[in-house]
């Protein structure tokens, strides 16, 4: 007798049994976390801010997204721009460095960083960081970062 193939998406809740007891460590938690600053006044510096203790076995760091609603001003050579990072016990998880929302990032535009260090350990801290850089021109404002992750369960 040979096997057979499920694909993805053919098995809804309803053909799951309720005495199936499948075990709640087989199953994961999606996590959105969001960070933003106030619209209508200038970014600010953070020194790490702390957005999620891992709770679970493991957590995977999915995405990073970050942008501002109000663009840095486009005039001549303004240098104006910021960099977004996330950290993992004080430690960078980005590849090619923090992500920067440069001033051609339009308001409400949304940049995407890339995460090279995805997955963490229970109790592993993680946070971010925002630095405002740039000495000519008018800064963005309302800086406002997304982040995506998965857990397992809790252990």
């Amino acid at each position: 007798m040979g096997g057979s193939l499920i694909t993805t998406g053919t098995i809804v809740n309803a053909d799951i049994n309720s005495l199936a007891a499948i075990e709640a460590k087989k199953t994961q938690s999606y996590i959105v976390k969001v960070y933003s600053q106030v619209s209508g006044t200038a970014i600010v510096d953070s020194a790490a801010r702390v957005i999620h203790i891992v709770m679970g076995a493991s957590c995977t760091i999915t995405s990073i997204k970050a942008g501002w609603v109000v663009q840095a001003s486009q005039a001549g050579p303004d240098d104006r721009h910021v960099e977004v990072d996330v950290l993992v016990d004080g430690t960078t998880v980005m590849g090619g460095g923090a992500l920067d929302i440069v001033k051609a990032t339009a308001a409400y535009g949304v940049v995407e960083g890339t995460i090279t260090d995805g997955t963490h350990a229970k109790d592993q801290i993680i946070a971010i960081t925002v630095d405002e850089l740039g000495s000519t021109g008018t800064q963005g404002q309302g800086v406002f970062i997304e982040v995506r992750m998965t857990e397992t369960y809790p252990v």
